[in-house]
């Protein structure tokens, strides 16, 4: 038993030998291959040293300018939408302030719409309570039409010369007959004449039916004169007839009925030329006496283009009754 612990320590002793004999070389296997390894990883000159210093300021150099570019870029985005948004908000500000506009608008006009609605209810309920004793005085008011008689003419004549006192003196007549009225004057005189020939007949149904009767009888008086006093000019008055009766009562009927603004050229073309062939057969009835030819002759009127004014209307008319 000796004999194998003896044998045991014998090994472990030879062991230890070669495991001191072989430790130094280990060693210095292991000092190599770290002082290797470090060499090559750390820089070991000033070159070497400068060479990573450059490469680490370059790389920072490089990070910080990526950096400022995306850092710009993002403040160029930023700007660009703080922009938008700036005009987004004065297009919904133009846009609130017209429809605020808008609405101001839409509450006027419902306003005057309600205003003339209640006007217009008012009128015609006004004029629904005047109708019926409108109609009652036109029927117990108008004077019947003449017959023809004796007193009948006297009362045309009288009407006949009250309508010549009523009109301009000769004087005035030229600048009455040719001057070209402006477009307010013409409107003011033809809303008076549509008044005194009783427009508004269901509210004053007595002044229509009285000029009504005045220019027929004045009309009337007008062709018994020229049928009654035959003359030199007998002939011509044939050609150039004063309108008669039955003309003026469908002028009068026709300016009544009259709702749409462009019948005014028309209505104001038949006029004058009743007019003119009243003043033409005047002139004719009187005679060379007359000084109606110097007075239409006289006027130097100037209507607007495509109308013809009332002297050169009686003018032309007298020119062909002196051709004829």
């Amino acid at each position: 038993m000796i004999e194998y612990a003896l044998l045991f320590a014998l090994g472990f002793l030879t062991a230890a030998l070669l495991g001191l004999l072989l430790a130094p070389v280990i060693q210095r296997r292991i000092v190599y291959f770290a002082e290797k390894r470090l060499i090559s990883t750390m820089p070991i000159s000033p070159q070497e040293v400068r060479a990573q210093k450059d490469a680490a300021r370059a790389e920072h150099a490089a990070e910080a300018a990526r950096l400022s570019h995306k850092i710009q870029r993002e403040r160029d985005r930023a700007t660009a939408e703080m922009l938008k948004t700036a005009e987004a908000e004065q297009k919904l500000a133009q846009a609130r302030a017209r429809h605020d506009a808008l609405e101001a608008d839409v509450a006027e006009l419902t306003a005057r719409v309600e205003h003339l609605t209640q006007v217009i209810v008012a009128a015609e309920a006004e004029l629904e309570r005047l109708r019926p004793p409108a109609d009652d005085l036109s029927d117990e008011q108008t004077p019947p039409p003449p017959d023809g008689n004796d007193t009948g003419t006297e009362r045309a004549d009288a009407s006949f010369d009250a309508a010549k006192a009523d009109a301009p003196a000769p004087a005035t007549m030229p600048e009455a007959v040719g001057s070209d009225v402006p477009d307010a004057a013409m409107a003011d005189r033809f809303t008076d004449l549509k008044e005194r020939l009783g427009v508004f007949a269901p509210l004053r149904p007595l002044p229509f039916a009285a000029a009504k009767q005045t220019v027929a009888v004045a009309a009337s008086t007008v062709i018994a004169r020229a049928d009654s006093e035959p003359g030199p000019d007998s002939a011509a008055a044939t050609i150039i007839a004063p309108p008669s009766t039955d003309e003026i009562d469908a002028f009068i009927n026709r300016l009544l009925e009259a709702a749409n603004p462009e019948q005014d050229e028309a209505l104001r073309a038949q006029l004058a030329d009743l007019a003119a062939r009243m003043v033409a057969a005047t002139a004719l009835e009187e005679g060379p006496s007359s000084p109606l030819p110097a007075l239409l002759d006289a006027v130097d009127s100037d209507p607007p283009e495509g109308r013809l004014s009332l002297a050169g209307c009686a003018r032309r008319l007298l020119a062909k009754d002196a051709e004829a």
